[in-house]
């Protein structure tokens, strides 16, 4: 009898789980010390001047591509040129004199762009964005402050200080508490304000024309000011509403502690994001690096067994549930289903980076396996940062990897049936 097979398939695929799971603990917890680096071991703040960049993890983010794709702390990329488009995101990420014939797309703390240029678009989200001197067709910004000169043709900016000193050659749209058009900006189109206060514009400034709206808070709270106006001189009715207005005056104050709540809940929103992005590629590194015979036999059985393997997965994905209750409810298999909850939960954690390295393989076939783990990792990294599309991405990579588990499983039974049936 030969039950090899069943027995390493079991043990193994236990172990990859296990380990793969620490790694991610451990890559997220280093994650506020990890340096960053370019391939040559240069430092990530060193300025490249060839033509190409390559910068990343222990050993440098490939390109995809033209692509320069980036995700970790600190990113400082200076005096350099990419065939397409710049995608990064981490703690801070600045571009200092780079050209992208493609788009910049960055989410951060803190976004620093000088003197760079881009062949499409510019699409940023941060807490602080500082973009100087830049160029390319339209910039799109969000975050609590922005500060913008350089030549566009669209501008979009959502925040609560705007401040723009940028030649627009179309319509500029912007949503802020406060306003401010600097004196060196040449608006050729629309300025588009919706805003509490009128938008300032500095002497020399020059805009075509300027549509202002006032939040509708604000033209409220002014519809009510003639009628406290009107009840002023009645001193004996005055006194009791001023009263009455403490309470007004206290939700005002939760109203502000609110907005500050909500500003924080943003900012770790966009960290959390990020966090989940880097821990995927994180998996999917490790999962070919620890465990590249399973990537690779995933995606061999993908291939070649394609309905049983989906099969399995959908069909154990809805059975798992539905055993664990029934091993809950009997004391003596409590244990057995604990565990396989702690199994499943195993699963859900690397699913994700799993399913990206082993289908970059059949993505990206000319591609080297880490090159191809990283690409896969990155891609399905940022597909689960979407609303609503990271949640079928999850449910779709632990159903990939929950079918591959059962397929070896029972691939490996039926072999072992096979080994110790009799022949004649």
């Amino acid at each position: 009898m030969n039950t090899r097979p069943h027995v390493a398939v079991g043990r193994s695929l236990f172990a990859a789980i296990m380990t793969l799971v620490l790694g991610v603990v451990l890559a997220v917890a280093a994650l506020p010390v990890t340096t960053w680096a370019d391939e040559g071991g240069q430092s990530s703040t060193a300025k490249p001047t060839t033509t190409t960049t390559r910068g990343g993890l222990a050993g440098g983010l490939p390109f995809m591509g033209n692509d320069y794709v980036w995700f970790g702390r600190n990113l400082r990329l200076g005096d350099c040129k990419v065939g397409n488009d710049v995608i990064a995101a981490g703690q801070i990420v600045s571009l200092d004199k780079c050209q992208a014939k493609g788009s910049v797309r960055a989410a951060a703390e803190t976004i620093d762009i000088y003197d760079s240029t881009a062949g499409q678009n510019i699409t940023v989200a941060a807490r602080v964005i500082t973009v100087k001197n830049a160029t390319c067709n339209a910039l799109a910004a969000a975050a609590q402050s922005i500060d913008v000169s350089g030549s566009y043709k669209e501008l979009t900016a959502n925040a609560a200080t705007v401040y723009i000193d940028a030649t627009v050659d179309g319509d500029v749209v912007v949503g802020a508490g406060e306003v401010t058009i600097g004196k060196n900006a040449r608006i050729k189109g629309t300025l588009h304000v919706t805003s509490p206060s009128e938008p300032v514009l500095e002497q020399g400034a020059q805009v075509g024309k300027v549509d202002f709206a006032r939040e509708k808070e604000e033209l409220a709270q002014e519809e009510t000011a003639p009628q406290s106006e009107e009840a002023a001189p009645k001193q004996e009715e005055a006194e009791p509403k001023q009263e009455e207005t403490a309470p007004a005056q206290d939700e005002g104050v939760v109203e502000g502690l609110g907005g500050v709540l909500a500003g924080i809940g943003g900012v770790l929103t966009v960290i959390a994001t990020i966090i989940g992005v880097v821990g995927t590629f994180v998996v999917a590194v490790l999962a070919e690096w620890l465990f590249s015979r399973h990537t690779a036999e995933a995606a061999r059985l993908v291939r070649e067994r394609t309905v049983p393997t989906i099969v399995s997965g959908v069909v154990g994905s809805i059975a798992a549930p539905v055993a664990v209750i029934l091993m809950l409810i009997l004391v003596v298999t409590i244990p057995v289903a604990i565990a396989v909850i702690l199994a499943q939960l195993a699963m859900l954690a690397v699913a994700e980076g799993f399913m990206g390295a082993s289908l970059s393989k059949i993505a990206f076939p000319k591609l080297g396996r880490y090159k191809c783990a990283m690409a896969g990792g990155a891609i399905v990294g940022v597909a689960s940062a979407i609303p609503f599309l990271g949640v079928l991405v999850g449910i779709v990579a632990f159903v990939y990897l929950l079918g591959y588990v059962l397929q070896s499983i029972f691939l490996g039974l039926r072999k072992s049936h096979e080994d110790v049936t009799p022949t004649d």
